[in-house]
């Protein structure tokens, strides 16, 4: 009966192991109850026939089991066995394997029944999940066997000599030729893992290096004692070729290298986030978080630097990266440094390889400076839009009186009644346009470093007087009392006297500006040790402290406080710092609050080589005969036509001419003492007309002012190299006229 003997009950229960007949015949088939256990079914519930066997092994393995069968030409030694999947009882698929032979024939020869062993090797396949954990599953090829305490193979199924690449008789004749051709460093290796297993009962656990068919293959042996009833050992084993995991893992190991080498060169911040805590921070990274080294940093938690209102975004971008292999491009966030800063990050996050596990790269960068830069270009735009607006205000301002007074004088002639205000009404106007124009052009020019400044010794306290006639009308408009302290002794520099006297009148009417009817105004000058000290102090609006740091500011504004109220550009502080700073100097401001008034402190350095008391010298030569002929040359015929009225008003005789051409013809006839050239007229401009003029006998003496809209000093620099012998910007005031008219000598 099969299955008979306790020992041999005994031994099949211990292997999970069964007996099993087959009838070739009837294709009726029995088996031990252990086959029974195994499949955990009863009795009745196993099939008797082959073909409702076949209905229980995996539809993937029906095909090898059939191959496997038992032929007619098959010798009575010959063992046919297979590996297939068998379900159970609970629909689960047991790992078999199944080894029989034939042991009855007909006279013919023809096979009439078989009998065989099937052994449970679900375990042998669960042990897969150990190797799982540094073998990614389907990437390797895995061969198992059983040999004695003495390794001499019992058992080696098919997959054992392809990986080996050695014939199954060879390798059951004499085992040692299995792992011989391990490399020589290896083998000693082995060799030392094989004697320290079999003298000790341990799990033998080798990896190395051996030549298979000229080739180096990467093995892994693991191998399990059992023991038999008798006492004796089997060692059950499992061989797998891991050669492609390895070079893989050198791979990644390169890979992972380059990743360094190229991420601590990098100026940005690189940190690798690993499920959940970053495992390698780059140096960038190191001076943005602030830590002392990348240990500090590694270990860390995102959610340790990232601002807590955060969390749930970030937590769904690792989501993202994780799940989706989604690269995610770069985004704004707040970061917490490891000394208790914060620091504007720019943050972009995408998959990558680390250490054989799905990681997250995080690149960032430190974007505080440059969000600080777009909030002062924001600032500086807006103040922009608030200069624009103004400026647009005061052109209109002084535009409507003058189109008002143009329109009485040409209905009503000066006769009309109040005729004889529109003039000086008219007259304060223009000058009013032409300031906002000369300020705008002197802030590029200082903008730009192209202002030259004429230096002269010079007394402090001659500078501050004519600063004073300057702002003497606006004060005194407003009914206001200015209070003047100048020094008792002289105090000299070496200083530009017009651009000086620029700076204190600009500061006079900042305070005229900004403070009430009948206010007073104190000016006040000194000198403290090498410095001369200037200061002027009202009793006005005031400043606001956060306003102080950028009073100087260009197009800057102080709250609460309308320009449009006022009055002005907003420049004039701006243009007055500019001068003082070319001087070598500085220039403060102070208030102690809205309402509290507010004082403006000018230092300047004192030459040492200026002797105390030495005053601005003076031009005493005589002045030369006044010149009595002048020729305007001006295709606007406006602006031509309104000089020469001018001129005429003044009692020069003048001539207008509309072109260039027209006035080479004009200096020959005419014979003018002086010309002004307009630089921009179409055709021949002005400064070919200059260069033509000086070719004419007639033209060598002349002097010849170029009069332009254009006040840059390279404009000064073309002009000159054209011939001419100054330089005017449009509208030339009357004084300025004047002065020029009279040192202008009337050659003969």
């Amino acid at each position: 009966m099969i299955g008979s003997g306790d020992d041999f009950q005994m031994v099949l229960s211990a292997n999970r192991a069964g007996v099993w007949q087959y009838d070739h015949a009837s294709g009726a088939s029995t088996c031990s109850s252990e086959v029974f256990k195994m499949l955990g079914r009863a009795k009745g519930e196993l099939p008797n026939k082959l073909e409702q066997w076949l209905e229980l092994v995996h539809p993937e393995d029906r095909g090898h089991v059939l191959d496997r069968m038992p032929t007619e030409d098959a010798a009575d030694d010959y063992f046919h066995e297979a590996e297939f999947r068998l379900r159970g009882s609970d629909s689960q698929w047991l790992c078999v394997h199944c080894r029989g032979r034939v042991i009855e024939r007909d006279a013919r020869g023809k096979p009439l029944r078989s009998a065989g062993l099937i052994l449970d090797i679900s375990k042998w396949h669960a042990n897969r999940s150990e190797l799982a954990e540094f073998v990614p599953v389907g990437f390797y090829t895995m061969c198992y066997y059983v040999s004695d305490c003495s390794f001499h193979f019992l058992y080696l199924n098919d997959q054992f000599c392809k990986i080996t690449g050695l014939e199954k008789a060879a390798l059951l004749n004499d085992a040692r030729l299995a792992f011989a051709s391990a490399l020589p460093e290896d083998r000693i290796r082995l060799d030392e893992a094989n004697l320290k297993s079999a003298t000790s009962g341990e799990p033998f656990l080798f990896e190395g290096r051996f030549t298979i068919r000229g080739q180096l293959r990467w093995l892994r042996i693991e191998s399990r004692p059992t023991f038999r009833l008798n006492g004796d050992s089997e060692w059950n084993g499992i061989v797998v070729d891991i050669t492609d995991l390895k070079f893989a893992h050198e791979a990644l190991r390169e890979s992972e290298e380059r990743f360094r080498a190229l991420a601590e060169m990098s100026p940005e911040s690189i940190l690798v986030n690993l499920k959940g805590r970053y495992v390698y921070a780059n140096q960038a990274a190191v001076r943005l978080l602030r830590a002392r080294d990348a240990s500090e940093i590694i270990g860390l938690s995102p959610f340790d630097i990232i601002a807590p209102g955060d969390h749930e975004r970030v937590r769904e971008r690792m989501r993202l990266v994780i799940d989706e292999k989604q690269i995610l491009g770069a985004r704004e966030a707040f970061w917490a440094r490891l000394d208790g800063s914060r620091v504007t990050v720019e943050v972009a996050t995408g998959p990558i390889i680390w250490q054989g596990e799905q990681a997250i790269q995080v690149v960032s960068r430190d974007i505080t400076e440059r969000k600080q830069i777009e909030k002062t270009l924001q600032d500086a735009d807006r103040r922009k839009d608030v200069f624009l607006a103004t400026l647009a205000h005061e052109l209109r301002n002084p535009l409507a009186p003058i189109r008002n007074g143009l329109h009485v004088l040409r209905r009503y002639g000066t006769e009309g009644v109040g005729a004889e205000k529109l003039l000086p009404m008219m007259e304060r106007q223009v000058e009013h346009l032409v300031r906002l124009v000369d300020d705008l052009i002197e802030i590029s020019r200082i903008s730009k470093g192209k202002i030259e400044l004429k230096k002269e010794r010079c007394d402090l306290a001659g500078i501050l007087r004519h600063a004073i006639e300057t702002s003497q009308p606006h004060i005194e408009a407003a009914d206001q009392r200015l209070i003047v302290e100048l020094p008792s002794s002289p105090v000299t520099l070496d200083a530009d006297p017009v651009r000086l006297a620029q700076v204190f009148a600009n500061l006079l009417n900042n305070a005229a500006k900004y403070s009430d009817e009948g206010g007073r105004i104190w000016l006040k000058a000194g000198q403290v040790g090498e410095e001369a000290l200037v200061s002027v102090r009202d009793e006005g609006a005031g400043i606001e402290a956060d306003m102080l740091p950028r009073v100087f500011d260009l197009f800057a504004q102080a709250n609460g406080v309308s320009r449009h109220e006022r009055g002005g550009l907003g420049v004039g502080l701006a243009l007055a710092r500019g001068l003082v700073q070319l001087h070598g100097g500085s220039v403060f401001g102070y208030s102690d609050g809205p309402g509290q008034g507010s004082e403006f402190t000018v230092r300047l350095p004192m030459d040492a080589a200026i002797v105390a008391g030495a005053e601005c010298a003076e031009n005493a030569a005589a002045a030369p005969e006044r010149c009595c002929r002048v020729l305007v040359v001006d295709d606007d015929r406006d602006v031509g036509d309104s000089l020469g009225i001018l001129l005429k008003c003044i009692g020069v005789d003048a001539l207008v001419t509309y072109g260039g051409a027209a006035a080479i013809v004009a200096i020959t006839e005419f014979k003018p003492h002086l010309a002004f050239v307009d630089v921009g007229m179409p055709g021949m401009d002005g400064y070919e007309t200059a260069r033509r003029i000086r070719a004419l006998p007639e033209g060598k003496t002349i002097t010849l002012v170029a009069l332009t809209g254009w006040g840059q000093a390279e404009d000064r620099q073309r002009a000159m190299e054209a011939g001419f012998d100054q330089h005017f910007v449009k509208p030339i005031e009357v004084g300025a006229l004047e002065s020029l008219l009279a040192s202008t000598p009337a050659h003969t």
